[in-house]
């Protein structure tokens, strides 16, 4: 109620209009998001879901029909962001109507990742991401940083009296926070640079949308540079002569301050492994590519039970112990895509029956 969640999207107080020199308004905090905030909208989109399935948990009756809700938020969020002439959503809509884009693949990212567009968007969210020029002048925006995709792809220029004249003559208008004069592109994170976590979000929808051959793919690419001798991390210059954020800007958010590069190595029990809790039971979809005959991960705490999980296309094993400490082992036939399903009595007590 108090952003006008109700009618399908939230909106910023008015003092936070998304315009140039105004302040910002989440994690990507020296760009003026805000009004229609697509990144902002994204999170309230994963809210509703969140509170729907707490409710469905809880078995309580929910005094909001948070199903009914995200159908709405979904359909007002395409309806508003979606740019169809470039085949990606934008970041903002200002409170004068003014619509910022500036090729935000955290944005696109994370839509996906959460539900918002389609198949056929993701189709072309993609294809613009692996093939269109960025203003490197490259279609560079997985193979200049390597890790992650460029946040940007489209250069957002600096602005004020000591911007050089090669900027302030650029044809796309600058739209930063007040207090940051912008750099040239690549060299913030938040202008043609990169933060390690968006591979999570990357990784996710290539395994959901484009099958584990594509998903993997792209984490050996990950894999490979994290090989090298900096592992990502320890003082600049990186490796290969990146600048990472820390105290001062950078190019590059890889380790301090950036704990949620901790997201990524996550894409190995959702996405390959394919863990899913749900309210009375742990669904497990192997997605495994051709590379792999088996994976396993251990140490899964669920509903009091500690599970060690191994699976192969065909096959899913648990062992592990239930939440009443007896001895738990579960052994799954799956066809391939399929799904086994490991009830929470089950882990309440190892001699439930099997579903």
């Amino acid at each position: 109620e108090t952003l006008r969640g109700k009618e399908g999207l939230i909106v910023t107080p008015e003092f936070k209009t998304g315009s140039h020199k105004d302040i910002g308004n989440n994690y990507w905090d020296i760009l003026p998001f805000g009004h229609l905030d697509a990144y902002a909208n994204i999170a309230f989109y994963g809210s509703i879901e969140a509170m729907r399935q707490m409710d469905e948990a809880l078995g309580m009756d929910s005094l909001t029909d948070y199903k009914k809700l995200r159908g709405l938020a979904h359909r007002r969020f395409d309806e508003v962001f979606w740019n169809d002439e470039t085949g990606r959503f934008i970041g903002c809509v200002d409170a004068d109507g003014g619509r910022h884009d500036y090729g935000f693949t955290f944005v696109n990212l994370e839509a996906l990742y959460y539900g918002l567009g389609d198949e056929a968007k993701a189709k072309r969210i993609y294809h613009w991401m692996e093939t269109e020029t960025t203003s490197s002048g490259k279609a560079d925006t997985y193979t200049k940083w390597i890790f992650a995709p460029r946040t940007s792809t489209i250069h957002n220029p600096m602005w004020g009296p000591d911007a050089p004249k090669s900027e302030t003559d650029n044809p796309v208008k600058p739209w930063w926070t007040f207090w940051w004069p912008g750099t040239p592109f690549g060299a913030q994170c938040q202008d043609g640079g990169a933060i390690f976590y968006t591979s999570f979000f990357d990784l996710m929808n290539r395994s959901l949308t484009f099958g584990a051959e594509n998903s993997w793919k792209r984490f050996q690419e990950i894999l490979a540079r994290y090989r090298m001798p900096d592992r990502l991390c320890g003082g600049n210059p990186l490796f290969l002569g990146e600048i990472s954020q820390q105290e001062d800007g950078g190019a590059v958010g890889t380790d301090y301050p950036f704990a949620e590069s901790g997201l990524v190595p996550l894409y190995f029990l959702y996405g390959v492994i394919g863990l899913e809790a749900k309210s009375e039971s742990l669904h497990i979809t192997p997605r495994l590519p051709q590379a792999l005959e088996f994976v396993e991960v251990g140490d899964v705490s669920w509903r009091g039970a500690k599970l060690r999980i191994r699976v192969t296309p065909a096959t899913v094993k648990i062992n592990g112990t239930a939440a009443d400490g007896s001895a738990l082992s579960r052994h799954y036939e799956i066809k391939a895509g399929g799904t086994a399903v490991i009830t929470a009595s089950e882990l309440l007590n190892s001699n439930n029956p099997t579903e």
